[in-house]
Parts: C-alpha cells; structure tokens; sequence
C-alpha cells in the first residue's frame, strides 16, 4: 500500500483538531465566564420558579355500571327493560367532555365572570376570595375587562381596564342592581357569609369570557380514561392553577353528569308513557262499550252460559284474539316509528320498541343506534362548524341508519300481515263451528269474546303503563362516585429542583459548549501538537511572542528569551545540515504575516553572532521590505544582479550588525519566478557561498506563489515559518503533503509569535490565498 494514500487518508480525518488539555486550560483560564453564565442561568431559573403560575393536579374516579342489578320481587324497579336501553360504553368518554355538558357547567358554576389581583410582576387569578357573585341575564357573554372595586355594604365600582378600548366610563352601581354596562347584563349580589371590611378599596380585575371559550379550555385540559382494560371505572384528571375551582368543577361536571344520565331514563319512561296512555284512551272507550253490550244481553235474555264444546272453541278463539293483539299493537308502534323517523328531527325522542313489548334484536338495535348517533350530532353541532366533513359524514350515517330502520320497518310489517291472515283464518274456522250453535248462545260468544280482546289489551297496557310510572319515579343513574375530586400531591409545574438542575446544567454547558466549539471549529495553529496531528515534517523550534515593534528582537535584547529561541534554532540547524561549513538556509511559510522577515532577520543575527559572515538575500522581489530594517537601500538588489544590470560586490549592503550583510530586492521586476529559475541564481549562490559561510534566502509564501519551491532546489535546508493564531490548519496539511510526497526535501517546521495563556482566536492578521502582487506587510 502507497504510503502517500495512507498520509492523504489520515489528513482528510484531521480537518479539525481538537486538544482537550488545551480546551480545559482555557475554561480555567476563564473560569469568571463559566460562573457568570451559572449566576444568570441560576438567576432566571429563580425568576421562572418565583413568578410561573403554580400547576396543580386534581383527579377523580366514576363507576359507569355496565347494567342494572335486579333485587329479588323489586326486579321491576331496577332491570326494567323500559328504560335498559343499549349505552355504547365507547362513547361514555366523549360524551362527559362534550360541549353542552361542560358549557351548561361553567354557567351553572359561573366561571364565565373571574376576578384577578395585580401584583407587582404578574396578575393572579383569585377564587372565592371576594364576598361577590355575578350571574348573567342573557346566555351570550361579551369577552370584557374592568376594574372592579369595593366601595361599600351597598355600592361598588366598575371601570375600564388599563389597555382596554371601551367607551363605558367609570360607574358606580349597587349590589343586587340589574347592571346594563358594555353590551352585557348581569347582576352583582353580596355574599353574606363573608366579611367585606377586608376587601374596601381593595383594586381587583374583573373578567368576563364567553362560556363557550371557557368550555373549550377546560376540555382540552380534561383528561379521562378507562382505570384498566376491561373496567367500568373512569379515570378523570385536570391541572390547573386553582385546585379548589378545579375541584368544584369537577364535581358538578360529575353530578350534571348523572343528572343528564337519570333525566334520559326518565324521559325515556315518560315517553313510553306518554305513547302507552294515548292507546290506552282509545281502547278503554271500545272496553266500555263491549262491556255496556254484555250487560244489555244477560238483561234482556236467558241465556247467560253457554255449552261446553261452545267454551273449548271460545278459549281457542280468545287465545287467537290475544296474539291478534299484540300484533297489532307492534303494528300501531311501527306506525308511530315510521311517522317520528319521517317527520322529526329529535329523533333522540323516540319510545325505544322495548318499551311497548317489541322484542325483534334487529329493530332494537337500529333504534338504539339512531338515538345515539343524534345525540352525538346534537355536541358537534354546538362546538363544530356546520360544514365540517366529520359532521357531515356522521349525519350521513344517521341517514343510512333511518333507512335501515324503513326497511326493517317494511319487512316486520309484511310479516305481521302474513302472521294476521293465518290468525284470521283459524278464527273463522272456528267461528264457522260456532254458526251451528243457537242463535242466542252463538250472540253471547261474539259479545263475549269482542269484551275478552279488549279486556286482554287494555291489561297488557295497563301493566306496561304501570311499569313505566313506577320506573320514572323510582330510577336511579347507573353513574356512581368511587373516588371525590381530590388535590394530588404537590405542584407539577413549575418543577422547582429540575428547573434548578437544568439552570446548573445550562450554566455549566454553555461556555464549556462554546469553549469546545471555538477549539473544534478553530482553524488555526496553535500549539506544537497541532502542527505534528496534521504532518510528518520535523520541528525545529519555537519563537516567542516579540513584545516590540522592531523586527530587530536579538539586536536590541539580546538576553531575551525570545533571542534565546533563536539561538536554540540555530543550534537545531546544525543537527538538520549535519554541521556543514557552508549552508544555505530558505525561510518560507504558508502565507502572509507569519513572520518570515522576521526569523530571516534574528536568524541572521544570531548566525553573525556566533562568528559566522551571514548575507539574507530578499528573494521576494515581488514587495521587498527587509532593506527598511536596516535603513538600507532597494535601489538595486537581487533583482538587479539576475538581470545583469549590476555585480554581485555592487549589490551586497553591510548592516549595522556585525558579519551580517544584505542583498535586497531590487526594483520589482515583471517575471520574479521566471528570473529566480535562470543560471544566474545558481551562479550567484555559488559565488555568496564562497564568500559567506551562512545564505539565507527570504522567499514569498508558497501558498501564494512558486518562488519557493523554485528556490528550495538550492536550500540545504528549508524553514517553514507557522505563527499562532495566523497559520491555517489546511496550509499545515498542505505542506505536509508536499514533504510527503518529496516535493520539498531537507524542511522543518518553526512556531512563531507563541504567546502563554493565550486562546489563539481571532488574532488580527488579515491574510489572503489570492496572492497578487502585495500582500499583508509582516511585523
């Protein structure tokens, strides 16, 4: 496997470098940083916890029994199959949170009108705290706000609230007073019970909301469900602010509840009734008149029993009647079914077929169903639009429920007209055999048996007529409490020990997140670790940070320690060019402002210093500037001599260090790589080697321009300049590969500008890859 790939492969995985010793040096450093953020996260999580409005949670516990218990010869009272009709269980659960029960509790509990207090940072809801009640004198509530106060036993005050546009001035009006004030009615009345001295004068906020509104924010913070899979218990649970108003209405939204659950059987007894009591009307007058003729017969005859085979056939015939009865009354409750079903929209009214004796499964469920579904549309339509596709495909279903029950209307109807022909004719077989017997015994019969059919009716009636008033008077709910509306432990919001945890937590992370994230994100050099995680090239040394504004760092404080860094350089060199006499040193780096000038400079310096005839060649003829150092000239200088307009002894400048000369720029010339690529820059070398123990040749970057790697050909050794904070992390990478590949030999790498305790961000250097003919002047 090519060594080449495996370097590329793990440089593309080192785009980021992250040292973590360095990442918890730093958030020592700024340790005031992370405590600020804790205190102000600490701090808001105090303000949240003071101010949030407290949430409590109430629950409760209802029985929904599944069917009645029977008890013994009281069977009637409580399974009576008048009022047992069918209860889909899955809709128990909606119907408690449906829109006219929750509304007709708001308004029964008078939530439409609240009070609230003002308090310095936040308004508080209060309840039952103010000796006043409000009710309303029409049904519709104008959202509102006033200002409410408490001026007296008989008076009180009512004003616009801050921020409320209403053209209602401010009023006094009296207690128990009908008050006509911004489009509502309503009526203010003193509580006995309760002291009002405490409350004179006392500012309160006065509320009114629409009941509708109210109900609908109750039933989106309702929650109920089944205890377990297969129970009858429900499970009831809501959060507010106010146990005790939660409390309340959970109560009487249970006890509505019920009370809706018992007046539905009673009014399912009381039609049963009502239809019972209307046949009964017409048939007591037919009993009447049969029985006046029976009475008239025995007067005015003799014959007053009849034979025995007279009686057989008679009792056969009144048996006959009796099922011709019952038939018919199923006949006249089709009618009424069919008439209500066709001519009615309530039909959630209907007397359910149980009621009059009808026991056909399929028509029972039908019914059933029917009055079910209406009352579901009847809650929709409060709280739904009109044309909402739910309702829309519910009283669709209706439709098709009513004509299920046409249908099976029809086909009952044709069955009891074949079951009434086949009656007829066994009665007329019979009463062929009574045409035999005499004229006034066969008289008798007919009176007889006409005054049975009736009697017979009128009992079944009568009996269902009994049932039905002993059920409406004595029914119970099958709704039952298992356990009150209670309080549950503390408060569930604000959560005051996991606010404060998360507050530490948050205080904590986000300047350790910022910090890491300014170490993960950074993309410059900024330690030795850094350059070796992103290339094999050696190290030769480190620079500290140059305090002053002169290049000339060794020259000036030459016991330094930034003096001292070079000297350790230079003693580096001499193991990388293994102690040669004549060297020749390149100093480059990857772009601007990374302080090659600089080491040319001190390098020099030190080099001169040892003993050593030192030139620095300013091979960057594109902008030279290491002449102004040394208040020396550019009037002539390297570009110049590779030109052949000057001689190499006419160029050489002494400086003012001793050993150490300089050979400048020159005037900038149109084609500098070109002109470094000629014969001549290998005959001027030969020629300073021979002169100088030391070259040292100042080149532009290399991610810039190709002057370097032009010149690296000639360098015993190559310098690659990186500084803190300046040094992108890919130019490391790039001259990496570039060493890796052999495209730059005999190189090591120099950390400049290295500061202690320094976060190495956001230094400001400009620098730029689209080198053109200048570039960021070097300190």
């Amino acid at each position: 496997m090519d060594n080449s790939y495996y370097i590329e492969d793990k440089l593309e995985q080192s785009t980021h470098v992250v040292n973590y010793q360095r990442f918890l040096s730093r958030v020592l450093k700024y340790w005031y940083i992370v405590v600020i953020s804790l205190g102000i996260t600490l701090f808001s999580v105090y303000l949240i916890n003071r101010y949030a409005v407290r949430i409590y949670p109430v629950t409760m516990s209802i029985l929904i029994k599944e069917s009645q218990e029977a008890s013994g010869n009281a069977e009637i009272l409580y399974n009576n199959p008048l009022v047992q009709g069918y209860r889909n269980y899955l809709n128990e659960l909606y119907i408690i949170r449906s829109y006219p029960l929750v509304q007709d509790v708001i308004n029964k509990l008078g939530f439409t009108a609240s009070f609230y207090k003002s308090g310095n940072v936040k308004t508080t809801e209060i309840y039952q705290a103010i000796p006043v009640s409000i009710s309303f004198l029409e049904s519709t509530v104008n959202t509102s706000v006033f200002e409410f106060k408490i001026l007296s036993d008989s008076e009180f005050e009512l004003g616009p609230s801050k921020g409320e546009d209403i053209f209602d001035e401010r009023k006094i009006f009296l207690f128990n007073d009908t008050i006509d004030y911004h489009q509502n009615q309503f009526v203010v009345r003193k509580i006995c019970n309760i002291i009002i001295d405490e409350h004179i004068d006392e500012p309160y906020i006065l509320k009114f909301n629409s009941s509708f509104n109210i109900s609908q924010a109750y039933i989106n913070r309702l929650k109920i469900e089944w205890a377990e899979e297969g129970a009858s218990v429900v499970n009831l649970d809501i959060n507010g602010a106010l146990p005790e108003k939660e409390i309340d209405f959970m109560n009487t939204l249970v006890e509505m509840y019920r009370k809706k659950d018992l007046d539905k059987k009673r009014q399912t007894a009381a039609r049963s009734l009502e239809f019972i009591e209307e046949q009964l009307s017409n048939i007591s007058d037919s009993l009447l008149w049969y029985e006046a003729q029976l009475e008239n017969f025995k007067q005015n005859n003799d014959v007053i029993n009849i034979s025995g085979q007279a009686e057989k056939v008679l009792l056969k015939i009144e048996d006959l009647d009796g099922q011709l009865s019952t038939v018919n009354v199923y006949n006249r409750y089709l009618t009424y079914l069919k008439k209500h079903i066709n001519e009615q929209d309530n039909v959630d009214h209907v007397v359910l077929p149980i009621s009059v004796g009808v026991n056909d499964p399929v028509l029972i469920a039908l019914v059933n169903k029917m009055v079910e579904m209406q009352l579901q549309i009847k809650s929709y339509t409060i709280s739904q639009q009109i044309d909402n596709p739910f309702l829309l495909q519910m009283k669709n279903s209706l439709l098709n429920v009513k004509n299920s029950i046409s249908e099976s209307i029809t086909n009952i109807e044709a069955t009891n007209k074949i079951q009434t022909e086949e009656i007829n004719k066994t009665i007329e077989k019979y009463e062929r055999e009574l045409a035999k017997l005499p004229s006034a015994e066969r008289k008798l019969i007919t009176i007889q048996r006409n005054y049975k059919f009736s009697e017979n009716l009128y009992t079944f009636l009568t009996q269902k007529s009994a049932e039905a008033g002993i059920t409406k008077a004595s029914e119970t709910s099958d709704i039952s409490v298992v356990n009150p509306a209670m309080k549950i432990g503390g408060t569930i919001s604000p959560n005051i020990k996991k606010n404060y945890l998360v507050g530490v937590f948050t205080g904590l992370g986000v300047p350790f997140i910022l910090f890491f994230l300014l170490e993960y994100f950074n993309n410059k050099v900024q330690s030795k670790e850094d350059i070796e995680k992103l290339s094999k090239m050696p190290f030769s040394g480190m620079v500290g940070h140059n305090a002053s504004d002169s290049n000339l760092v060794v020259y000036n404080k030459p016991k330094s320690a930034v003096s001292e860094s070079f000297r350790s350089l230079r003693s580096n060199l001499n193991y990388f060019t293994e102690n040669r006499e004549k060297k020749v040193f390149l100093v480059t780096s990857s772009i601007s402002g990374e302080g090659k000038t600089f080491t040319s400079i001190n390098l020099g310096t030190v080099l001169a210093y040892s003993g050593k005839k030192t030139v620095i060649v300013g091979a960057d003829m594109r902008k030279p500037k290491i002449f102004g150092d040394f208040n020396l000239s550019n009037e002539k200088g390297l570009s110049s001599i590779l030109s052949g307009n000057e001689k190499v002894k006419d160029v050489i400048q002494p400086t003012f260090v001793e050993n150490l000369y300089l050979i400048s720029g020159g005037p900038i010339p149109p084609n500098p790589s070109e002109m470094l690529m000629k014969d001549e820059m290998t005959m001027l070398l030969k020629k300073l080697l021979n002169d100088f123990d030391f070259v040292i040749l100042d080149t532009p970057p290399v991610a810039l321009v190709t002057d370097a790697f032009v010149l690296s050909k000639h360098a015993d050794h190559t310098l690659f300049i990186t500084r803190q904070g300046v040094t992108p992390l890919q130019a490391i990478k790039n001259i990496g590969e570039f060493y890796q590949d052999g495209k730059m030999k005999k190189m090591s790498v120099v950390l400049n500008d290295i500061k202690n305790n320094r976060m190495g961000y956001g230094y400001g250097y400009g620098y730029g890859y689209g080198y053109g003919y200048g570039y960021y002047e070097e300190k």
